[in-house]
């Protein structure tokens, strides 16, 4: 899904029919899916289970402490990509 679109700006837009769609699934708001993965984010990066998980976090581009969705998501395409070429 994520290979339909290409830099910043298309996977933000893919982010939005990707919530959208698990909104519709799940009975809920795309806010509410966005704001439950975040959460996520959040426990997995303050409570890194080892090292090697706390410095493949720290990897992660990201403009503030713990990045977005968004931010996650693309660093982790771009590895996938990487290791495929």
């Amino acid at each position: 899904m994520l290979k339909k679109y290409k830099g910043k700006k298309g996977i933000d837009m893919n982010m939005k029919k990707i919530y959208k769609h698990l909104a519709k699934q799940y009975h809920t708001t795309p806010r509410e899916i966005e704001e439950e993965i975040q959460k996520s984010i959040l426990m997995a990066f303050t409570s890194p289970s080892d090292e090697e998980t706390a410095a493949y976090q720290q990897s992660v581009p990201r403009k503030g402490d713990i990045p977005t969705p968004e931010e996650l998501i693309r660093f982790m395409t771009e590895q996938i990509k990487a290791e495929q070429e």
